[in-house]
């Protein structure tokens, strides 16, 4: 007869389940995403971690000294590099510097850092070629032996009786650890090392001092 209940149950009874077990599954879900994103966190955490470790362990740190030094009786201007870090330091490049602006030739680099008769007593000693240079090790790439009778009279330079002495006058060195991250410093910079993307290397290291030892050696041309 007509408006006689059923036994069927309400139609909403099974979607409510249906969306309770859906809640429950997409929550679950959520977590699992959650959990996993935290552990690559952590993963990566502690790759960065690692290769920090093992960068640090073989820091190279190369500190550009020059100047006047006395050797038993003998007076000396010399470019002196010390690698007080604990890595190898790849050195690329060694550039020498007046006012920020790269040295013309030696003559000029002589001329910036003695006065005019020192220039006349001074005789070069061959330096040490720079390629690696190892931990708590040092290489003196540049040294000028100021011969006598002008050893004597050299304070009349350095004491700036004759103006400020090696003025603006300054070395950059560009070098790299093992893991190819790369510095360059300099000596009037009296700060730590700039970290640079590269030094641009090329096949043949830019070094201003073998350059220097090689235009001595050249065959001078006398031809009128």
């Amino acid at each position: 007869p007509t408006g006689t209940p059923t036994d069927n149950p309400p139609a909403s009874t099974p979607a409510r389940e249906l969306l309770k077990r859906i809640d429950i599954g997409l929550t679950t879900g959520i977590v699992a995403v959650f959990i996993s994103f935290l552990a690559l966190i952590v993963a990566w955490n502690q790759t960065r971690l690692a290769s920090d470790t093992a960068k640090a362990s073989v820091l190279p740190i190369v500190d550009v000294d020059l100047g006047y030094v006395v050797d038993g009786e003998a007076l000396f201007f010399e470019v002196k590099l010390d690698n007080v870090g604990v890595g190898v330091a790849d050195i690329y490049s060694l550039r020498t510097l007046k006012d920020g602006e790269p040295f013309a030739d030696e003559a000029a680099f002589q001329s910036s850092v003695m006065s005019p008769n020192m220039v006349a007593w001074s005789e070069a000693v061959d330096g040490e070629a720079v390629n690696y240079l190892a931990p708590n090790e040092s290489t003196t790439p540049l040294r000028y032996l100021i011969r006598n009778p002008y050893q004597a009279r050299s304070n009349d330079y350095l004491d700036g009786s004759l103006g400020e002495p090696m003025a603006g006058v300054d070395v950059e060195v560009c070098y790299c650890s093992v893991f190819d991250d790369c510095w360059t410093v300099r000596h009037l910079d009296r700060a730590k090392p700039s970290r640079v993307a590269s030094c641009g290397t090329g096949d043949v290291p830019v070094d201003a001092f073998a350059d220097y030892r090689a235009a001595r050696l050249s065959p001078k041309d006398d031809t009128p």
